[in-house]
């Protein structure tokens, strides 16, 4: 077998290897994997640095698997590695916590990295902080259904490019309920589900976000990628035990906002973006950049933590309603 073949076939073992780390419950022997994994990375960067530090797809990963383990300053000497490399065309951006899984509009770059903000300034913050006793209201109502079952309406997260390790059991502890989510092409919104959360559904509407359910208008690149990846309005439900490694979004072309519809008591529950971590509240809402590396965990015992989560359009694409395309 020639060199580069060795090289591509010891990175495919690495990745192999982490995907089965991400299914284990067991803390232990995934903690035992992750670490064989990590041998396998080091290895394949080992055999072929030039090659291995020019493909984004085995940075990210690399990476990401870095995080997990909580060796930042090994992930930070990796990205500087690729950079140096590949050079900032591959990897458009300063800080290592960044690194979107698939796709970068290299448009986007900004002076300095910033991975949360201030929902003030946005219309989507500004719109849940707004609306946010209605909108709690309305998923306690669900809640409290006692014909509604869950299992019809709300999917397994799993295998979204995280994993979830629920401490009492094997299945998923992390799911989620779609409502609004933008076609492939992004020229056609879809509205599900709004029979179970009909005010929630009625107010966003209502608002005609253009950063929801507009189009961008500058710094795109092809339409069949500027689409793919937003937008949508989902719940987000995370059961107790439950942690949601570190991972980040296929692009760099969209922000997040968060609200919390009904969390556990304080402390219990935590959004960690780049790093830092940000307690849950009742009400709190928070928007961050999910192209940087993030993670979650519900550390109740017996509560669940419910969220409402928006993808939308950054703002340097300028995005803007089109009424034939997104009717009231």
């Amino acid at each position: 077998m020639a060199w580069p073949e060795l090289h591509a076939a010891e990175a495919h073992r690495a990745k192999a290897l982490f995907r089965l780390a991400g299914e284990m419950s067991n803390s232990s022997k995934r903690a035992d994997m992750l670490r064989q994994t990590e041998a396998r990375f080091d290895q394949a960067l080992q055999m072929d640095p030039n090659h291995s530090l020019a493909v984004h797809d085995f940075v990210h990963d690399y990476s990401r698997l870095l995080w997990q383990l909580g060796k930042l300053d090994a992930a930070e000497s990796l990205f500087t590695s690729a950079r140096r490399n590949a050079g900032e065309g591959a990897f458009p951006w300063d800080h290592f916590s960044q690194m979107p899984s698939e796709e970068v509009n290299p448009a986007l770059r900004t002076k300095r990295a910033q991975s949360t903000f201030a929902p003030e300034e946005h219309d989507v913050g500004r719109f849940l902080q707004q609306h946010r006793d209605a909108l709690a209201g309305d998923l306690s109502a669900l809640i409290h259904n006692t014909s509604f079952s869950w299992a019809d309406h709300f999917r397994s997260l799993e295998g979204h490019g995280a994993r979830s390790s629920n401490a009492s059991s094997r299945t998923s502890g992390w799911t989620e309920l779609v409502l609004y989510q933008s076609d492939a092409s992004g020229r056609q919104g879809q509205w599900n589900a709004c029979h179970l959360l009909p005010v929630t559904c009625r107010l966003l509407r209502s608002a005609k976000l253009a950063d929801l359910e507009g189009l961008p208008t500058e710094h795109t690149s092809s339409s069949q990628h500027t689409a793919r990846f937003c937008c949508r309005v989902e719940v987000l439900r995370l059961q107790p035990g439950t942690h949601i490694l570190y991972h980040t979004a296929p692009t760099n072309q969209r922000l997040k906002a968060h609200l919390g519809l009904l969390v556990p008591p304080a402390g219990s529950s935590a959004l960690v973006v780049a790093g830092e971590k940000h307690l849950w509240t009742p009400g709190k809402v928070l928007l961050f950049d999910d192209s940087y590396f993030h993670e979650a965990y519900n550390n109740h015992a017996s509560q669940d933590r419910w969220i409402l989560s928006i993808d939308f359009w950054k703002p340097q694409l300028r995005p803007k309603l089109i009424n034939a395309l997104h009717p009231g």
